[in-house]
């Protein structure tokens, strides 16, 4: 059973939620949680399909679900984190970093860009970033523990 992502995996799902029927341009992030240490699962309102999640496990895999774990009745800090940056925001953008095992997607809200950095490689991270600074990094958060 394949237990990792690689890099024409990562493509292939980049491309679909890029660009298509099931595209994420567009959509509204809804509430982020945290249901595992290593794992966020980022609810999104899609215009003209409904509701759906977008399920990371950072150094491993990201998909869209409708089946999801159940989460924590108190979010841990780091779900909190993105939701006070995030939530209600649009994603703008879906793309592949130098065709490597890392996602960004972008999001604009109130004004504001900020990139999402998904790491399906190795112990992974989940990170953050000010669109508009590359060097500067706003918020990161490890979901390793």
């Amino acid at each position: 059973m394949k237990q990792d992502m690689t890099s024409a995996d990562v493509a292939a799902l980049v491309s679909e939620l890029a660009s298509g029927p099931n595209s994420l341009i567009d959509a509204k992030i809804g509430k982020i949680y945290q249901p595992a240490d290593s794992e966020i699962r980022i609810n999104l309102y899609i215009f003209g399909k409904g509701r759906d999640n977008l399920v990371v496990e950072a150094g491993r895999r990201a998909h869209m679900s409708q089946y999801i774990r159940p989460s924590p009745k108190m979010p841990q800090s780091f779900p909190m984190l993105l939701r006070k940056h995030v939530l209600g925001g649009r994603i703008t953008f879906i793309k592949q970093y130098d065709f490597d095992r890392i996602i960004e997607i972008g999001v604009v809200r109130g004004g504001t860009d900020t990139v999402l950095v998904l790491e399906l490689f190795s112990s992974g991270n989940i990170v953050l970033l000010d669109a508009h600074e590359p060097g500067n990094v706003q918020r990161t958060q490890d979901t390793e523990r």
